[in-house]
């Protein structure tokens, strides 16, 4: 059975429950496959926390129910 001593460049503390906080249910790889710890390694999540716009859309979309926060 191959472990993750097999795959060098994976991290070693692999969350396979991390969750998208820009697509609620969705794991947290799905859309960037490097972010392999969760949401802190996502590009795409880097840049909607650092866009004050997009964090505004992001919340707009919550509350009209479009997303659901997880």
């Amino acid at each position: 059975m191959a472990g993750l001593d097999n795959f060098p460049g994976m991290a070693k503390n692999v969350s396979s429950r991390a969750k998208c906080p820009l697509q609620p249910g969705q794991p947290c790889n799905l859309c960037h496959p490097d972010a392999y710890n969760g949401p802190q390694d996502c590009p795409l999540v880097a840049i909607v926390m650092d866009d004050p716009l997009l964090q505004e859309l992001l919340r707009a979309k919550r509350i009209e129910g479009d997303i659901k926060k997880f």
